[in-house]
C-alpha cells in the first residue's frame, strides 16, 4: 500500500480539514510564504518531493499542528500558527501507533518521524550563521527540510532559509573550523531523553542548571526539590547557571548546555552570543528511550 492509500483509507477526515486551512489571511492578504495557500496543497507538494515511505508520511504528518493553532492577527492582517511543529508531533503520535500495530512502519520508523515532525523547523529563527546547525543534522532531517521549504510558492528569495539551504553545498568542513575556535553543544531532547547520559566523561564544561536544583531544593528526589524551590530561587537559578555559562565562554573553554532546550527561545539564548564559538544545537541519541511513547 502506497503512504498516500494509507492515509486515504485511514485518515480521510484529517485529509479533507487540510482543505480548508488557509494560509491566506483574506485574498487581500496573501502569505508570500506560501502562496499555495491551503493546508492539503501545500502538503501534498512536499510528499511529491520525498522519495522514501517514512519522509511521505512525515509529509503528511508535519503540519497537522496548524489545523489547531491558526490564528489571524487583524492588526497585520497575516496569519500565524505558533508551535505547530510541537503540536503536529503530539497530534501524530496515536496515528503513527496505529502504524506500528497495522506494521506499515517499525517502532524505529515511528521514533525518527517524530523527531523529524517536531524539528522540521529547527533552521529558522537560527539569523545568518546556519553553518554549524545544518553540518549536524541527521540526513534524513536534512532532506525532509529542503522538501518541505521547497514545496511551496514563495516570492521571498532573500528568506533566511534560502541562504541555509543554498550553503549547504559549499560551505567549509566544520572539523576545520573546531581546531581554530572552541564550542558549544546545545543539548536537546525531553527529560530522560539521554542528554546527560551522553556527554558524561567528555573533557568539556557542562552548564546545568539542575546542580543548582540539587544543591537549593528541598527534598529527597529531584522533583521534591523542584518543587520547593520559590519563584525567587528559580529566578536566583537561572542568574548562576548564566554566569557559569558567561565564566566559560570568557574563558574560551568547550561547553555543552545541559538542558532541554526544545523551543528556539531557549536555543537562542546561547546561540546569540557576540564571539567566534562553533554553535551547535544537537539530538540525543537516547530519542529511542522516550517514556511518552
Amino acid at each position: 500500500m502506497q503512504t498516500i492509500e494509507y492515509f486515504i483509507k485511514y485518515h480521510s477526515d484529517l485529509l479533507s480539514k487540510m482543505k480548508t486551512c488557509n494560509h491566506y489571511y483574506d485574498s487581500d492578504n496573501p502569505n508570500p510564504y506560501h502562496l499555495e495557500n491551503d493546508l492539503y496543497t501545500h502538503t501534498m507538494l512536499v510528499y511529491n518531493r520525498c522519495e522514501t515511505k517514512l519522509l511521505q508520511i512525515c509529509a503528511i504528518l508535519h503540519d497537522i499542528g496548524k489545523l489547531s493553532t491558526r490564528e489571524e492577527l487583524s492588526e497585520k492582517k497575516y496569519i500565524r500558527f505558533r508551535n505547530h511543529e510541537n503540536v503536529s508531533m503530539v497530534l501524530s503520535i496515536s496515528m503513527l501507533k496505529e502504524m506500528v500495530k497495522r506494521e506499515f512502519i517499525s517502532c524505529d520508523e515511528m521514533i525518527e518521524i517524530l523527531y523529524i515532525v517536531n524539528y522540521h523547523t529547527i533552521l529558522y529563527g537560527n539569523g545568518n550563521k546556519p553553518i554549524d546547525t545544518v553540518k549536524h543534522l541527521p540526513e534524513n532531517i536534512k532532506h525532509f527540510i529542503s522538501a518541505d521549504h521547497s514545496g511551496r510558492i514563495c516570492l521571498d528569495d532573500k528568506e533566511p532559509m534560502f541562504e541555509i539551504l543554498n550553503g549547504i553545498n559549499f560551505v567549509k568542513d566544520i572539523e576545520e573550523k573546531k581546531e581554530r575556535t572552541p564550542g558549544i553543544i546545545i543539548s536537546v531532547g525531553l527529560p530522560c531523553s539521554g542528554k546527560s547520559t551522553s556527554i558524561r566523561n567528555k573533557d568539556i564544561t557542562i552548564i546545568s542548571r539542575d546542580k543548582y536544583i540539587e544543591e537549593i531544593g528541598r527534598g529527597n528526589t529531584y522533583n521534591e526539590k523542584w518543587s520547593s524551590l520559590t519563584v525567587e530561587e528559580q529566578k536566583n537559578i537561572d542568574i548562576l547557571y548564566m554566569k557559569d555559562f558567561q565564566d566559560a565562554v570568557r574563558e574560551r573553554k568547550n561547553i555543552i548546555i545541559d538542558m532541554t532546550n526544545l523551543s528556539i527561545k531557549s536555543r537562542k539564548k546561547f546561540m546569540s552570543i557576540k564571539s567566534d564559538y562553533f554553535k551547535v544545537p544537537t539530538h540525543a541519541e537516547g530519542f529511542d528511550r522516550i517514556e511518552f511513547i
